[in-house]
């Protein structure tokens, strides 16, 4: 009985662990090619359906591109001319809006941009099966099936 316990105590901790890394994992949202002949503009924006994490890779080949990432609580504007990378650790849901401008007006000749965006959703109650799972009740499924796996011997009362 105590085998069997501990063995469901491990599948479950095993599946309640996998179950919160897969609310984790980033899923693109934008992943997009262009070019940017001199003096064009290439305006994107992007709504989070709730907070989480943006991640963006800009890959830019030619001469270079101002960047401009402008959001609640965040703005950036820099000069890109090979590979960039940027996160904003707390991008706000629902009615928010991020705006991401690739500009080529200050450039002579033509850049071809590569845009990536990622979005790792923030849940709270993530940690909470992790840890559970993989502190709690693993040990103690694995504690269990081995002290179910040997036998006790039995007590017999001698009487003298």
């Amino acid at each position: 009985m105590t085998r069997d316990v501990g063995i469901v105590l491990v599948i479950f901790g095993i599946s309640l662990f996998l179950l919160s890394m897969t609310f984790t994992r980033p899923r693109t949202v934008i992943d997009t090619a262009f070019s940017l002949e001199s003096g064009e503009k290439y305006p994107t924006d992007y709504f989070p359906p709730r907070d989480c994490v943006l991640k963006g890779k800009v890959s830019v080949e030619g001469e270079g591109i101002n960047l401009t990432v402008a959001g609640p609580d965040y703005s950036l504007n820099v000069f890109v001319d090979s590979y960039f990378n940027f996160t904003i650790d707390r991008a706000y849901g629902w009615d928010h809006v991020y705006f991401f401008a690739f500009d080529n007006t200050d450039g002579d000749a033509e850049n071809h941009v590569e845009f990536v965006l990622e979005e790792s959703n923030i849940y709270p109650f993530v940690a909470c099966p992790s840890l559970l799972g993989s502190f709690l009740l693993l040990p103690l499924g694995f504690i269990l099936i081995l002290r179910g796996s040997h036998p006790r011997k039995k007590e017999t009362n001698r009487s003298d």
